[in-house]
């Protein structure tokens, strides 16, 4: 075609002049092939993969039709669009054109919601997608419109970024609305055009060349590939299921998905398609064939609800979930199961209202809780894979949320209820209940309680609140703490206090009935939407009032006349403690997602066990998508220290390139090996884990990959930023200052921050500065503000009808109800009204001679109450009537003047109750609107931000941000993930980051660390409930479970912690980990003996007292020894910042502050802030937000006038001293860290360590210090407690780092030394922080002397270490002592030479001189004088005089011959060992390679050791049997490998005709024997025969050595190289170098069994059907391959050696699983005695066979897999491909390669029936214990049993069906066709049987056993004639067994009475007695002759089951049986 990407090579024909006729100009042509590279480059691109990206090349910057599309919508008439080809294209051009540049607009035309443009954009889509299409269509044709040009460029407008990553949610499910709505019409036109062009091999329009278009509208976007026009609509069915779930369920859809997976299969999609398109489109074809596919099951199934028959589980995941906690439960009821619990119980998530429901929170069923085990049966209702992922986590975490709800408002209503003053637990404070409620007042249970509440609390009006929308104004009570409190303090403290915060939920609780019960009372839940601290500051006897956010499904009509009609005022409950706004952002993304569109879910969610490394079995995790674009690397050279020094590149793909580049990082880069590894293995995997131990620096690796992909940006994410998430503020902050330390620029912060260097790049901050668009946009939120207000205008007349609800209606409201519902009524009051009202400038005069009023419109109400008759007269009304209509005949009497005043006040009451409900209605409807334009206006808004900072590098978000956020990034559409503490953030948070765009994601934590907070304890792993939840397991977490052993990189070297510290958590939790060089060189703590201490002590902690702070532990005795401590160490010369005091408990913290504060200044952070007021009634902190827990702000406190005062906020100062729970201070460090340990109380027998005996929490603990660390606890209490605690005590006992005191020293004295084991102790011993001591001027033998207590001032006695010589003699020799002054003496060490060994006579080496002056010390030192001694093997050795010979190993050779022949390579003393029972030789294994010659030529590589029972392990070595110049096989030798099918290389020659078959098949070519008439490149002709490739130079007769021209070339002549005449008998060079004639070759390899000769002439010779060994040079032995004169002699040998090889490994495969399946049966029969009964019919197949099932089906793909099979096929597709038929190729073929018969693919069928077989007895056996136990369900089990077994006669027949005997040898006939026949009459027995047992088991009508009987024996006899005694020999058990059963069947069946009483006179006839009646345990009955007796055991005849006993003692199961009355 001229710009085919496969060029010469494509298979397919094209038209020669596509580019257009010679007509055509030659620039439109070099712009059609300048399109065509374009399209081609994007088609191979990553931006290809991404959802939304643009599938058509497009003509940088031309627009011309850009504005034609909105001209044609607003002119309307679009029939012509289906007539016209120009004007569609045209339009449909214009629209490509606008997606790109002005898609707003084109969205909200497009997506239009209201009339006239919604019915426009409907029309006129409708209208293209029903017209007729064609993939061939000129630009002259009527009535068809292009495919290319108009259908697919269409498809591709609505797919784009702009459209479906739109957040305005409305406009995007308008236009899928229209698509949806003409699917089925449009689709199948689209596929039909994609199956034309497949068969034509192009996309291309043939009749429309591509010039030629360019040459009419050079603009046109048309596609140029099939993956162009395939993923178009895959993308757009992907958006219509997922917008419109039911239209997955749809036939029609399922059709065409099975359409195009048939299309992306084809040869042709495979063929034209780059390797990267095809993997892309099928990775978007795989995500919507799951949703489809899901809805099919669903239709076939019901419900999605677990068939874990089906599922594929490997035994890892079971091995892994043996021992769960749901291990003994039994499979949960799915949720939403009837009955439901309540309105708010689905089994869809989606449809569950995070909120809960009133209803809800009062059912007392407990919910469907599924556990966080994926691949557990019992712990979920679906099956493994995503759909059950997110369901498991959205319900989990909501649980979390509404539990403490339930508890809180269920509670307080008990608390109501109950007699309060016996409520002892309960404290009330500020408006605030705490404590437990016990017992509640309904089911006697204690009850948790922790709920703010304001009184009088009812909903008075309503309003519209911006980005809110509809929200209620809800007044209460003045709380009673504030009834003293002026408004100023009022409206400090409402600022300051988080009470009523925006975004919490709070609920309205209303007291209907006076019914002591939960049900009178109506619960409405709201969120707080604004907070104005001036209308909550109010005075005596006014009503405070906030703003709530009341969800749609709450505020029904009936909810608020509920309310209005309600006598008296409700409560405000404001739950403690539960932050909503951080669950609803992350349960509404959940509930989003959708499963089959999660990024990874074939790693993180995999529905069946994913593929694993065959070494580590860990997960095998691919590459990004990114990585997979052809010739992709990364570089990573910006990484090196010195710039320029090495360029390192990674191919993530190449796993020889990955370690390359992490050797080179660890040699250029800053990076340890362990980083270095991390960085590159993530980067090389879709999803990527890195573990970073306390210290290791995982975040500077972060940084570190961040840095990477930014610079490899125009690679891994070109149009798109990288999305970081975390779960902190602190964290995400931190991570963002380190990204800008690196240099990165263009980061978008969302949410908000106190981080100063952060702070502008918040996403408010940046708007300024960023481009915004101020056209459309400006536009549409001016349309929408104005809804809004018109929304306000509307609202303001409902609230007027609500208020005053017990006043009479005015005029004005009546008579706007009038109007509507009765307006006959509404004209008597207009008619009259005028009666009542004076003439113009006069008032009206009241009757009774008052002075004159005017009256208004409105007094006709109050007129007409009071009785007046409508003529002016008051009073009149009738009164006769005694009786009063019902309210319905007087809401329509039009006459309301004629009523009398009881039935007016009636119909006044029956208006006031139906006046409110229309406006309630009214409001119902307004809040509808209201929300729909509030969604409007959010997306608008984040469509604008979504264009502005879709062009940075980094969004940064916390995940709650980042779930608010959903619909931003959403549209963002960010490609890479980067989790930062991974391990601490909820699955939950990381799914909700993960939209479908997403192609990376890496994870970087610890999971060793500190788990996710979880609200619930009884949730998480750490409680005893919580086992089988694990919603603290953080995905990180989980995906290292050994159910997934997902691979993890762990970072190894630690540059924190001083050895000592990190030993503890080395031996704890890291092995592997190692310490950096400079933590070795730390400084000792000054002042301590030691750098880590355990104070050790028994004191018991604080009792709970009153004083509000019941939930948290305290112990005063450690809090003083803390601060004790703390000033001991700051006066050794620390700053207060070096020291940070841990705890974990809040009270402790407390008790800690209050202490310390009122001597130094103590910092507070943030978030410990928050814990301080869950367990406290202070209001310190300000309220709440998203940037409220930054580690950078916080309080410092200290003392003032003797109290407690925050004397500094949000600052961090040098001198104040950080006190900090454990939980908060997870990764910070401090040089001394000061742990205060608290509980403590073995003495109360309530002894516990609370949550210190979580391990994470531990590891925290232990890895926070840099120099020294010291413990203060009860060692005792928590090694009994834990065994972590164990080990971490016995380390401090093996440092002798624990006791009941602190060992501190005087720096200048270092003997002063005490133990510290009290507070007041360390002011007793070191009251100025050294010693009491004076401070000598005078040192010891220096003369100086200081005047001073001793002190810890060490800058001025630096010199207290005298450094002189030491002036002592020793007195023991009188020798001067060699040491320090400061030294002491200790023993003389100086050398004395010339001392003889007491004992040997040796002279010693010098020793010094406190030895040699002692015998006895000399005596203990060992001779190493060498001596010569005979060791007990006989050997002589030289050996040091002190080792004995019995100690002393031999080190000569053994040499002793081994079983292998060769001598043992070890040493005499390894081999040989003496002991009591003598002289042991034992040798070890051979390490030698063992070189035996194998089958395949090579020698064995592997040492004997490895050999098994002596045999060689398969071959290892590089395949050499496949050899061609195509390519080279990578397989080891003794794996499988098929031969090449590419195209023959043997060429045609001027005598003889190309070989037209593949390159692995005999060559079809005959043989030239023409000599070669080319020229060497030495000038000579070539000596080789034609057609052959001319060898090297150096073989030239003339030219070559003689070493060549000696070798003997012609075997039968005996003729040299020289002497031969090359044009009579030319040669051939083989590849090994020798030089042989044609006819020597000829007769060596045997061309006469392949060619026939006559003649001198060649024809083909029927192949021969033995096998070849591979030819060989008939002179060194070694393979010939690659001569073409023998292609077909070498290529049949190859042939033959790999389908021998390929059988042999199947038969051995089959032979294992023959064996398994014998097995198996009988395991299966003795499972079925023993397994549980179970209640229903769904019970799973029995598991090993449900193993072998799985394996049977992969054997049986190999059994198709035949070398010969697939070359004979590769051969008739060339054949085809190059024109021949399908016919003519088999008979070409019928002399090269016939067509193979081999086939192991009825074996394989009959190892799957087998299994159906096994299974069925099995459940026939289930079915026989459950009718004997009375079951209903036994005949469901044996029909499951028949129906299995009709399966498996089904397939055996079918099989059967495609023998033909003219093909097939005898010999394969009874190896495949007799087993299977055989195996279908085992199986026709067995559904006899069962056939029988279903008419035993449930009556009814018997079936035909006499006829089917007949009929199996009789095809049973003619099978057994027509078998070979060589089969029978084989099979002879199974054949006899059948016989017997045959024979069996023909005398059973359940005999009747009658035939009984036959049995019994036949019996006693015979044997003179009758015997007694048993019957097995499946109720088939048997007797027993002679004295009746169970003497000796058998099996039934029916069932097989043990029958019968032993000394009169029946086998268990068996039973009597009495039918006659005889036993």
């Amino acid at each position: 075609m001229g710009r085919c990407r496969n060029g010469s090579e494509c298979r397919f024909v094209h038209i020669a002049n596509d580019l257009g006729s010679p007509s055509v100009s030659s620039d439109a042509r070099a712009r059609a092939e300048e399109y065509a590279q374009l399209s081609a480059r994007l088609v191979n691109s990553q931006l290809l993969s991404y959802r939304g990206s643009a599938l058509l090349a497009a003509h940088e910057g031309d627009q011309r039709y850009i504005a034609f599309w909105k001209a044609v919508i607003d002119h309307g008439h679009f029939d012509s669009l289906a007539n016209s080809q120009g004007k569609a294209t045209k339009f449909v051009q214009s629209l490509l054109q606008a997606s790109a540049v002005d898609a707003e607009s084109l969205l909200t035309e497009l997506g239009a919601t209201k009339p006239p443009k919604s019915q426009k954009s409907r029309e006129v889509l409708t209208t293209l997608f029903n017209a007729n299409y064609s993939h061939s269509c000129s630009t002259s044709m009527k009535q068809t419109l292009s495919f290319q040009r108009c259908l697919v460029p269409l498809l591709v407008v609505l797919v784009s970024e702009r459209v479906i990553n739109s957040p305005v949610s409305v406009h995007v499910s308008a236009i899928f609305g229209i698509v949806r709505s003409s699917l089925q019409t449009f689709l199948g036109k689209y596929l039909d055009c994609v199956d034309a062009c497949l068969q034509q091999g192009t996309v291309d329009d043939l009749s429309c060349p591509l010039a030629e278009v360019f040459s009419s509208d050079p603009s046109i976007c048309v596609p140029m590939s099939f993956v162009q026009v395939t993923l178009p609509v895959i993308r757009c069915l992907q958006e219509v299921v997922s917008i419109f779930a039911d239209v997955a369920y749809e036939t029609a859809i399922s059709s065409a998905v099975e359409r195009i997976g048939k299309h992306l299969s084809s040869t042709a999609f495979k063929m034209t398609e780059s390797h990267y398109a095809v993997h892309v489109a099928i990775h978007e074809y795989e995500r919507l064939f799951s949703i489809v596919n899901k809805a099919r099951r669903e239709l076939q199934l019901g419900e999605l609800v677990s068939d874990f028959d089906a599922m594929k589980i490997s035994k890892q995941l079971k091995a892994s979930a043996a021992g769960h906690p749901w291990s003994s439960m039994e499979q949960l009821v799915p949720a939403g199961s009837l009955p439901v619990a309540h309105s708010n119980d689905h089994f869809d998530i989606s449809r569950i209202a995070i909120i809960p429901t009133m209803d809800e929170i009062k059912s007392q069923r407990q919910p469907a809780l599924p556990g966080n085990f994926q691949s557990v049966q019992q712990a979920h209702w679906l099956l493994p894979g995503p759909d059950r992922l997110l369901d498991t986590h959205f319900r989990l975490l909501r649980e979390d949320l509404v539990r403490p709800v339930r508890s809180n408002i269920m509670g307080f209503i008990g608390y109501i209820l109950s007699d309060q003053a016996k409520q002892k637990g309960i404290r009330v404070r500020s408006n605030r209940v705490a404590g437990v409620l016990n017992p509640n007042f309904e089911n006697g249970r204690p009850m948790q309680l922790d709920v703010s509440y304001y009184e009088n609390a009812n909903i008075d009006g309503f309003e519209v609140v911006i980005q809110q929308g509809l929200c209620a104004n809800v007044t209460f009570t003045r709380p009673q703490f504030m009834r003293d409190q002026s408004r100023k303090e009022q409206k400090e403290y409402w600022l300051r206090s988080g009470r009523l915060g925006y975004g919490m939920l709070v609920a309205l609780i209303f007291q209907t009935s006076n019914v002591p019960s939960t049900d009178s009372f109506l619960i409405i839940f709201g969120i707080i939407a604004t907070k104005n601290a001036d209308k909550l500051a109010v005075g005596p006897g006014e009503p405070c009032m906030v703003t709530i956010k009341i969800p749609l499904k709450f505020l029904t009509p009936d909810v608020l006349l509920t309310l209005q009609s309600s006598e008296t005022n409700g409560y405000l409950i404001e739950t403690n403690n539960i932050m909503f706004e951080g669950y609803r952002p992350i349960l509404a993304a959940l509930q989003k997602l959708n499963p089959a569109m999660l990024p990874f879910k074939e790693l993180i969610a995999p529905a069946s066990d994913p593929p694993r490394s065959p070494h580590s079995q860990e997960m095998i995790v691919p590459p990004s998508m990114y990585a997979t674009v052809p010739n992709f690397f990364m570089d990573l050279s910006h990484l090196c220290k010195t710039p320029g020094s090495a360029v390192i590149h990674l191919h993530p793909e190449s796993e020889i390139s990955i370690q390359n580049t992490i050797r080179a990082l660890n040699t250029h880069s800053t990076l340890d090996e362990g980083q270095s590894r991390a960085l590159v293995s993530v980067l090389s995997r879709q999803v990527g884990c890195i573990q970073g131990p306390p210290g290791t620096g995982k975040s500077y690796v972060g940084v570190k990959i961040v840095q990477t992909l930014l610079q490899n940006k125009a690679k891994t994410t070109p149009t798109n930023p990288i999305l970081v998430i975390c779960f902190t503020n602190h964290a995400l902050d931190q991570f963002i200052t380190d990204l800008l330390d690196m240099g990165v620029q263009k980061i978008v912060r969302l949410g908000s921050t106190s981080n100063e260097r952060v702070a502008p790049l918040l996403i408010k901050n940046l708007a300024a500065a960023v481009p915004q668009d101020t056209g459309i946009s400006a536009f549409r939120v001016g349309q929408i503000y104005k809804d809004l207000d018109d929304s306000k205008a509307e609202l303001s007349h409902y609230n007027g009808s609500l208020e005053n609800r017990n006043k009479d209606l005015d005029w004005g409201v009546l008579s706007q109800h009038l109007q509507v519902h009765n307006y006959a009524q509404y004209e008597a009051f207009e008619d009259r009204r005028d009666l009542f009202i004076e003439e113009k400038n006069e008032g009206f005069q009241v009757k009774g001679g008052r002075k004159k009023e005017t009256i208004g419109a409105g007094d006709v109400v109050k007129r007409w109450l009071a009785g007046a008759d409508g003529f002016g007269t008051m009073n009149s009304a009738p009164s006769g009537k005694t009786w009063r209509r019902p309210d319905e005949e007087l809401a329509d009497d039009p006459d309301v003047w004629d009523m009398s005043i009881p039935e007016r006040k009636a119909l006044m009451a029956y208006w006031k109750r139906t006046v409110p409900r229309s406006s309630l209605d009214g409001i119902i409807e307004l809040q509808q609107r209201i929300e729909a334009a509030q969604a409007k206006l959010d997306g608008v808004y984040k469509d604008r931000d979504a264009c502005s900072f879709r062009g940075f590098n980094i969004i940064g978000a916390t995940t709650t941000g980042a779930a608010k956020n959903h619909s931003l990034i959403q549209a963002i559409a960010p490609k890479i993930v980067v989790c930062e503490e991974a391990g601490e953030v909820l699955e939950s948070h990381t799914l909700a980051a993960l939209q479908p765009d997403v192609q990376q994601l890496i994870l970087i934590g610890d999971h060793l660390q500190l788990r996710p907070r979880v609200a619930l304890h009884e949730l998480t792993s750490e409680s005893a409930e919580g086992k089988k939840y694990r919603l603290d397991f953080s995905m990180f977490e989980r995906l290292q479970d050994p159910a997934m052993k997902f691979p993890m990189e762990t970072l190894n070297v630690q540059r924190r912690m001083r050895p000592t510290i990190a030993d503890f958590i080395r031996k704890l939790f890291y092995p592997q980990l190692k310490d950096a060089q400079h933590v070795q060189t730390y400084p000792d703590v000054a002042g301590i003996r030691q750098n880590v201490y355990f104070v050790d002590h028994k004191i018991p902690q604080d009792q709970v007292d009153s004083s509000g702070r019941a939930h948290s532990h305290s112990n005063k005795f450690e809090s003083e020894y803390c601060i004790s401590l703390l000033k001991y160490l700051i006066r050794q010369g620390y700053a207060a910042a070096d020291i940070v005091i841990l705890t974990p408990y809040v009270g402790q913290l407390l008790q800690l502050r209050d202490l310390l504060s009122k001597e130094m200044m103590v910092l507070i952070s943030e978030k410990d802030m928050k814990e301080i007021k869950e367990v406290t009634d202070e209001e310190e902190m300000d309220e709440a937000g998203e940037g409220g827990d930054s580690e950078e702000s916080g309080n410092v406190y200290g003392s003032k006038d003797g109290k407690l005062t925050v004397i500094a906020q949000s600052m961090r100062l040098n001198s104040a001293v950080r006190v900090s729970t454990i939980d908060n201070f997870q990764g910070e460090e401090a040089k001394i860290i000061l742990i205060s340990l608290v509980r403590s109380e073995m003495a109360s027998g309530n002894e516990s360590i609370g949550f210190l005996k979580t391990p994470n929490r531990t590891n925290v603990l232990l890895s926070r210090a840099k120099h020294g660390m010291y413990l203060i606890g009860n060692s005792a209490l928590l090694s009994a407690k834990s065994a972590i605690w164990q080990n971490v005590i016995q380390q401090f006992d093996d440092k002798d780092a624990i006791s009941g005191g602190l060992p501190i020293y005087c720096q200048k004295h270092p003997n002063e030394t005490h133990d510290v084991s009290e507070a007041a102790q360390f002011l007793q011993f070191a009251p100025s922080g050294g010693c009491f001591r004076p401070c000598e001027a005078k040192l010891h033998g220096c003369g100086h002397k200081c005047p001073n207590r001793c002190h810890s001032d060490f800058f001025e006695h630096k010199g207290i270490y005298c450094h002189e010589s030491c002036t002592r003699l020793h007195s023991e020799c009188g020798h001067p002592c060699v040491k320090r002054c400061g030294d002491n003496c200790g023993l003389c060490m100086i050398p004395t030479s010339n001392k003889v060994h007491p004992k040997c006579g040796h002279t010693l080496p010098p020793v010094p001189c406190h030895v040699a002056v002692s015998t006895e010390k000399l005596e203990a030192q060992l001779c190493v004088t060498f001596v010569d001694k005979v060791l007990q093997c006989g050997h002589t050795a030289s050996v040091p005089c002190h080792n004995s010979i019995e100690s002393f190993k031999c080190r000569k050779q053994c040499n002793e011959l081994l079983s292998c022949e060769h001598p043992c390579g070890s040493t005499c003393g390894k081999c040989i060992t003496f002991g009591r029972e003598g002289k042991r030789v034992l040798h070890e294994p051979c390490s030698r390679p063992c070189t035996k010659p194998l089958p395949c030529r090579h020698n064995c590589a592997f040492a004997c050791s490895k050999h098994v029972n002596g045999n060689c392990p398969p071959c290892s070595s590089p395949c050499q049997i496949m050899v061609c110049s195509h390519a080279k096989c990578h397989h080891k030798c003794s794996e499988l490998c098929q031969p090449c099918k590419s195209p023959c290389d043997w060429a045609a020659c001027d005598h003889q005709a190309a070989c037209p078959l593949v390159c692995g098949a005999p060559c079809l070519r005959l043989p030239c024997d023409k000599r070669c008439t080319k020229k060497l490149s030495c000038g000579h002709q070539c000596p080789s025969v034609c057609s052959e490739t001319c060898p090297n130079p150096k073989y030239c007769q003339i030219c070559c050595s003689e070493e060549i021209s000696d070798q003997q070339a012609d075997v039968i002549c005996m003729t040299s190289y020289r002497d031969l005449e090359l044009d009579d008998d030319p040669v051939v060079v083989l590849n090994c170098g020798h030089v042989f004639t044609i006819a020597t070759l000829d007769g060596t390899l045997d061309m006469d069994s392949v060619y026939i000769t006559d003649e001198a002439e060649w024809k083909l010779a029927q192949l021969p059907p033995d096998f070849i060994a591979l030819p060989v040079c008939p002179s060194c032995r070694s393979r010939i391959v690659g001569v073409k004169r023998y292609g077909r002699i070498l290529n049949l040998a190859v042939c033959r050696t790999a389908e021998k090889m390929w059988i042999s490994q199947t038969v051995s495969n089959m032979n294992e699983l023959s064996a398994q399946v014998n097995i198996i049966a009988e395991a299966a029969l003795v499972d079925a005695q023993n397994v549980k009964l179970p209640s229903k019919v769904e019970l799973e197949m029995f598991k090993p066979l449900r193993q072998l099932a799985g394996k049977i089906k992969e054997f049986k793909k190999v059994c198709t897999a035949a070398p010969q099979r697939r070359m004979f096929e590769a051969s008739i597709a060339h054949l085809w491909r190059t024109g021949v038929k399908h016919e003519e190729g088999v008979k070409l073929l019928a002399l090269s390669l016939p067509k193979p018969h081999a086939n192991f693919a009825r074996m394989s069928v009959a190892l799957g029936a087998n299994t159906q077989l096994i299974h069925a007895q099995w459940l026939s056996r289930i079915a026989d214990r459950m009718a004997q136990a009375g079951s209903n369900e036994a005949s469901s089990f044996v029909a499951r049993s028949v129906t299995t077994i009709n399966a498996a006669i089904d397939v055996i027949v079918k099989t059967l069906a495609l023998y033909s005997p003219t093909s097939s040898i005898q010999e394969f006939k009874e190896i495949s066709v007799c087993e299977l026949e055989l195996l279908m009459f085992e199986l026709r027995v067995e559904k006899f049987r069962m056939m029988g047992r279903r008419f035993e088991i449930t009556g009814g009508q018997d079936f035909d056993r006499k006829n089917i009987l007949a009929d199996l024996d009789s095809d049973w006899g003619v099978f057994k004639s027509t078998l070979t005694i060589r089969f029978t020999s084989r099979h002879n058990a199974r054949v006899k067994a059948l016989d017997e059963k045959l024979e069996n069947l023909k005398h059973s069946g359940r005999l009747s009475v009658e035939e009984m009483k036959i049995v019994v006179r036949a019996m006693e006839s015979e044997f003179g007695i009758a015997g007694h009646w048993y019957q097995c345990p499946n109720g088939h009955p048997y007797t027993i002759g002679e004295c009746g007796g169970a003497m000796q055991e058998a099996r039934c005849y029916e069932c097989g089951v043990p029958v019968g006993g032993r000394s009169h003692t029946l086998t268990s199961g068996n039973t009597n049986f009495n039918p006659l009355g005889t036993n």
